[in-house]
């Protein structure tokens, strides 16, 4: 039996040491650590120039010799010592070797720098556009891009086809075509330069950044696992460089612009509004954070973000001049200029599940009542339509309009769906719409700042930045929900563990054996020479004392011999040193739970709680021994008195004490 257990522990212990080994193998295995075959590849090409075919007119990836594709291949050189002679290719291009690229569609092997999209560029700013809207309108586009673009489109608009880029962007000027369809970032400077927009964004029709190499070279090998580092160290950093980079060369900001931009933090002001806006654990979250966000590390701004609990504090502020740029969903904040961030304000008629009502048109209402918020962009542009019974209600109110199950409330179409979650979990819309209209950004900063913001607002892709910053303002909400919880049960916790303290405090039986001595009372208590507690401590606690229900107690009574014939021989000051080292003697030697009382000239008393007798005959034995090294070797009387129930007082054991040193000190007489 014994040997089975032996085996049996043996087979749990290698299985243990078998799993933390696997275990960190797993954990310190780094993928992208060079293999030896390669690092020797690297030392026998140190001096061999390799070539690499790099991209060089896509703008912020290549163009002239810079960009993200020449940043990345000059840290690759630094960190392996190696030289590349870069090929400068363009985009319509496709070369057979290690390139830096871009492409509509990825290969197995490629290593994707950036995902970019198409976009559909207009000679104004419009609200954006739809596909159903290009059955009708002219486009361009590029005719090495027009197999991709027409089989998006899938017959949607009819496509006129250009030769170059320059033909492209002519044809639009001149009214030719009433839209053109490009890549978004190789025609970013055009795009800027002509003061054109960006009125749809083609999210789902890809454009791709990408290292290639269709032989699999040992060196594509060792660049691909050194992008896996870099892109999580500079790839970011890189692109908001040549992103900024990019815009000003094209709007002709100076370096000096941006520095004076960059001296003053921007006070992002805002009150709480799902899914827009929201505040938790110390975070801005929603769409608007991430809109905000991606400019603020774009022109590299410092940014502060003031929550507001109400209109009143947030219109005083922005009268004070103390915010400087907010999201205009309400209107009744007039401060700063419009600065337009291409997100359009579409709406939807939330009905109660019980409520049968089907909503075609909204002819079809008639005086039926609509629910809207007050002061919000939605009221102001509905109130516009005629025929409309609109009814508003303020921010706080909605769960007010929602117990009548019969209300027809209006919204934003993506506040209302991200309340379908909580307060509108049993409402669902019943008609969908888009007003002509983009919400906006109020902002009180210079004419550069303001185009720059609206320039690069047009420049991102609303419908990715409005995923992202629904998902931040679940994430950013959740935590602030979590927190108040923790802080409301904490605080719960306190309260109950107060009240339990108190009933403890009330209800114990225990008294407390060192009395705290106010200040005022220390000439009553405390024995100036000693200070020690005196017998006013004595009588003001005896009372007390009795009713301690903690037994064994004990009463132990010392009067120091001859202390008189040292005063009349050798006077009072050392009488004194006398009464002095017997009561440090008892202050050292002090136990827990007892009271040292010097109650006259030469006689201590000790009340001691929950010592038994042996204990006692033990701790007075100690006193003994100390007092033999006080001034004088004298010694001293001590006895003491035991009280082990109700049915003996503390003045009982003291009085016991006093007749027991009496009979002591006669038989010393005698």
């Amino acid at each position: 039996m014994k040997r089975k257990k032996k085996k049996i522990v043996i087979l749990l212990c290698v299985l243990v040491v078998l799993i933390a080994v696997i275990g960190g193998y797993f954990l310190l295995r780094d993928e992208n650590r060079l293999s030896s075959s390669e690092r020797l590849w690297i030392t026998e090409n140190a001096n061999v120039v390799q070539n690499v075919y790099v991209l060089n007119d896509a703008n912020l990836f290549g163009n002239l010799g810079n960009g993200v594709y020449y940043s990345f291949l000059n840290d690759f050189s630094e960190e392996y010592s190696l030289q590349f002679n870069p090929i400068t290719v363009t985009g319509s291009e496709s070369p057979d070797g290690l390139s830096l690229t871009v492409t509509n569609a990825l290969l197995d092997l490629d290593v994707p720098f950036y995902e970019d999209h198409y976009v559909l560029v207009s000679k104004k700013n419009e609200v954006s556009i739809g596909l159903e809207d290009l059955a009708s309108q002219k486009i361009g586009v590029l005719s090495t891009f027009n197999d991709v673009v027409k089989n998006y489109l899938g017959g949607s608009g009819a496509l006129t086809l250009y030769s170059s880029s320059d033909e492209l962007f002519n044809a639009l000027d001149s009214g030719n075509v009433s839209y053109v369809i490009v890549p978004r970032m190789e025609n970013m400077d055009t795009i800027l330069e002509k003061n054109l927009w960006i009125v749809h964004h083609f999210s789902d029709l890809k454009r791709y950044f990408v290292l290639r190499d269709s032989n699999d070279s040992v060196l594509f090998r060792i660049m691909r696992k050194y992008f896996a580092k870099w892109s999580e160290d500079a790839l970011e950093t890189e692109l908001y460089a040549q992103e900024l980079a990019l815009f000003q060369g094209a709007l002709n900001v100076t370096d000096a612009m941006v520095d004076e931009m960059r001296k003053t933090t921007v006070t992002y002001g805002f009150m709480t509004n799902l899914p827009y806006e929201v505040y938790g654990d110390g975070e801005f979250g929603g769409i608007l954070s991430e809109y905000v966000g991606a400019f603020a590390k774009f022109l590299n701004l410092d940014i502060e973000y003031k929550r507001y609990s109400n209109e009143r504090r947030m219109l005083r502020d922005m009268n004070n001049g103390n915010i400087s740029l907010y999201f205009n969903y309400n209107t009744s904040f007039t401060a700063g200029s419009i600065v337009d961030i291409n997100l359009p304000l579409s709406y939807a008629i939330y009905a109660h599940e019980s409520n049968p009502i089907v909503i075609s048109s909204l002819t079809t209402l008639g005086d039926t009542p609509l629910y809207v918020e007050e002061n919000s962009l939605l009221y102001q542009n509905l109130a516009s339509i005629n025929g409309l019974n609109l009814v508003t209600y303020k921010k706080d109110e909605l769960s007010k309009v929602l117990k009548d199950e019969n209300n027809l409330v209006v919204m934003d179409d993506q506040v209302g769906e991200y309340l379908r979650r909580s307060s509108l979990k049993k409402y669902h819309s019943r008609y969908i719409a888009e007003l002509n209209v983009n919400y906006s950004l109020k902002s009180t900063g210079s004419e550069t700042f303001n185009l720059l913001l609206a320039k690069y607002m047009n420049y991102i892709d609303q419908g990715t930045f409005i995923e992202k910053g629904i998902y931040s303002a679940s994430v950013t909400e959740s935590k602030g929900s979590f927190l108040s919880s923790l802080a409301k049960y904490a605080l719960y916790s306190v309260i109950l563990i107060i009240l339990i303290l108190l009933l403890i405090y009330r209800s114990s039986k225990r008294i407390r054996m060192q009395k705290k001595i106010r200040k005022e009372d220390k000439l009553k208590f405390i024995d100036q020479l000693t200070s020690l507690k005196n017998r006013n401590y004595l009588n003001e606690s005896l009372s007390s004392w009795n009713k301690n229900t903690i037994y064994p107690q004990c009463v132990v009574m010392i009067d120091l011999n001859r202390v008189q014939e040292i005063n009349d021989t050798l006077g009072y000051e050392e009488g004194d040193r006398q009464i002095k080292g017997a009561a440090n003697s008892l202050i050292k030697t002090q136990l827990d739970n007892t009271d040292i009382i010097r109650t006259n000239g030469n006689e201590f008393i000790i009340y001691m709680v929950g010592y038994n007798q042996k204990q006692i005959t033990s701790y007075i034995h100690k006193l003994n021994k100390d007092f033999k090294n006080l001034p004088y070797d004298y010694g001293a009387c001590i006895t003491y008195s035991m009280i082990d129930s109700d049915l003996k007082s503390v003045e009982d054991a003291i009085n016991e004490c006093v007749d027991d040193i009496k009979k002591q000190k006669g038989k010393d007489a005698r």
